[in-house]
């Protein structure tokens, strides 16, 4: 299924800001200030109305370039919204759960570190029961290592976690996308211009002057016969 056309009034109102500029651009006005044409610019400007379609076939190239890529803006904002989905408050299991449990998990063991190594201490210093005190302090030690662990995985798992969220909310693509559908946009109004608006004004005023440069040999030609 094709690109979506642009509202009439879109066009129209298009039409006629580039009719307006086609009107007073240099050209058509030295035209219109030359002696022995029969059109003024009210007359000139309800000509081309009247020939609207066929100005804007001119440019039917870049119009299609520009429906496609306003169709590619609609297809990406929607593609967006899908993909965010509706909030709902509740974290997800990836991103809220498991941070948490690795943060506690982190904490008991560094919690079971200190206890050991406290209690494992003051049995070696008080000389009771040396062999319990050197076994808490191996485990506390033990304990420790897990502790560091299970910090460095969770700084890495946050790093990761934080240029993944970075990523999602770059809008990069949709800019992208509005950026290609305003310079389609000026390319279809420029080629609209030069070769549709223009052009047509020029060739009406260039024929009306020609229609009045033949009448009067015309006159003195049938005089003749």
């Amino acid at each position: 299924m094709g690109a979506p056309e642009l509202p009439e009034a879109e066009i129209h109102a298009t039409f006629e800001r580039l009719l307006e500029e086609g009107l007073q651009s240099p050209q058509v006005a030295d035209a219109l200030r030359r002696p022995g044409g029969t059109l003024d610019r009210g007359r000139l400007r309800t000509r081309a109305l009247q020939a609207r379609d066929d100005i804007l076939a001119a440019a039917a190239v870049e119009y299609r370039e520009f429906v496609e890529a306003l169709a590619d803006v609609a297809a990406g904002t929607k593609d967006r919204s899908a993909s965010e989905g509706p909030e709902t408050g509740v974290p997800s299991a990836g991103g809220g759960l498991l941070p948490v449990l690795a943060v506690l998990v982190t904490s008991l063991a560094v919690a079971a570190a200190a206890v050991c190594l406290i209690i494992g201490f003051v049995l070696l210093a008080l000389g009771a029961r040396p062999y319990v005190g050197e076994a808490l302090i191996t485990s506390g030690l033990i304990a420790g290592a897990v502790a560091v662990g299970g910090a460095i995985g969770d700084l890495a798992y946050f790093i990761v976690a934080a240029a993944r969220s970075r990523a999602a909310d770059r809008p990069d693509a949709p800019e992208d996308a509005a950026t290609g559908a305003a310079h389609a946009r000026e390319e279809w109004e420029l080629a609209l211009l030069e070769r549709g608006v223009l052009p047509f004004l020029l060739g009406r005023l260039e024929e009306s002057s020609a229609a009045e440069r033949e009448g009067p040999s015309a006159r003195r030609s049938a005089r003749g016969l």
